[in-house]
């Protein structure tokens, strides 16, 4: 009897739709996002950084430097995700 081994064998339900395992499904679609918008979160990131170790100190903008890290974050994540940004 010629049979599969175990760890290759995988049990479906009837009723459950088969996984897609082919490649072919749903992706997502990143764009390369524009150089402007890619230096500017390079800035904001930067900023954030260098603000957060003390080598640069703005009194007014000292305490943001979390924020500047997370808008840079976020300019690239919703850039590669939306296509002409």
């Amino acid at each position: 009897m010629d049979r599969e081994p175990f760890f290759r064998t995988i049990i479906y339900n009837a009723a459950e739709p088969k996984p897609d395992f082919s490649g072919k499904g749903v992706t997502m679609k990143l764009s390369r996002p524009k150089n402007a918008t890619w230096w500017a979160a390079l800035i904001f990131g930067l900023a954030g950084i260098l603000l957060h170790e003390g080598v640069v100190s703005i009194a007014i903008i000292s305490g943001l430097s979390f924020w500047f890290v997370t808008i840079a974050f976020l300019l690239l994540s919703i850039a590669t995700s939306v296509r002409g940004l």
